[in-house]
C-alpha cells in the first residue's frame, strides 16, 4: 500500500505541476517565490504562503478549480482580475491580509462588490482595483521603511537610502505618495532582491 502524500507535500507537488505547464526555470522559480512570500525555498514556506503561490500558479495556468456542485470553473482572467489578485497578494505581502488565498480575496469580493466571484463583477471592477490600491498605498509606506532596514542590515543597500529617495529614483515625475509611486519602490526591491538570489547561485 502506498503511502500518502501529506497535504504540504501534495501542495508542492501541484506548484511544481504548474511551474512545468508554464515552462518556468529554476531561476524563474526562485524569483516568484521570493517576490510572493519573501523566503528563498518552498520547504520555508509556511502553508499559507504555500496556498498564495500555488493560488498564483494557479492564476497563470487558467487551472479550473472545483466547485461544491462538482462543476470545475476557470479562474477569472481578464487584465482586471489579475490585477485584482495581484494587489491581494501584494496586501499580503504587506502584512495587510492574513490569508492571501482565492478563497479569502472572494470572501473579500462578496463583501466589496456584492458578487459572488470576480466573472461577475462587470462595471464594479475598477472600484474593487481602487479600493485595493488605497489600502495598499497606506500600508506601502511602513512596509518599505522595514523592507529598506532589512536590507541595509545585510549590506544589500547602503544605508544613507531612504526610501522617500528611492521613491524619487524610481518615480521621479509622480506624487511619491500615491500607490504606483509606492509600488515603483516596491518593485525595485523586489527587483533588487532577486538579483542577489541568483547572483548567490
Amino acid at each position: 500500500m502506498s503511502k500518502q502524500r501529506s497535504p504540504r507535500a501534495r501542495v508542492i507537488a501541484a506548484i511544481k505541476t504548474g511551474e512545468r505547464q508554464l515552462g518556468m526555470d529554476h531561476d524563474a522559480h526562485v524569483a516568484m517565490v521570493r517576490h510572493l512570500t519573501g523566503r528563498d525555498s518552498l520547504t520555508l514556506c509556511t502553508p499559507d504562503e504555500l496556498r498564495q503561490v500555488l493560488d498564483h500558479v494557479n492564476a497563470k495556468t487558467g487551472y479550473k478549480r472545483r466547485e461544491p456542485n462538482g462543476r470545475e470553473r476557470r479562474l477569472a482572467d481578464s487584465p482586471e482580475a489579475r490585477m485584482v489578485r495581484g494587489l491581494w497578494v501584494l496586501l499580503h505581502r504587506l502584512g495587510a491580509v492574513r490569508n492571501p488565498s482565492e478563497a479569502a480575496l472572494a470572501a473579500y469580493v462578496k463583501r466589496m462588490a456584492k458578487v459572488d466571484d470576480l466573472h461577475w463583477a462587470g462595471g464594479r471592477m475598477e472600484p474593487l482595483i481602487e479600493s485595493l490600491k488605497a489600502w495598499a498605498a497606506r500600508e506601502l509606506p511602513a512596509a518599505l521603511e522595514r523592507r529598506l532596514a532589512e536590507l541595509q542590515a545585510v549590506g544589500a543597500v547602503d544605508r544613507r537610502n531612504t526610501s522617500a529617495g528611492l521613491i524619487h529614483h524610481v518615480a521621479p515625475t509622480r506624487n511619491p505618495g500615491t500607490f504606483d509611486a509606492l509600488n515603483a519602490a516596491w518593485e525595485s526591491l523586489d527587483e533588487l532582491e532577486a538579483g542577489r538570489v541568483a547572483g548567490a547561485r
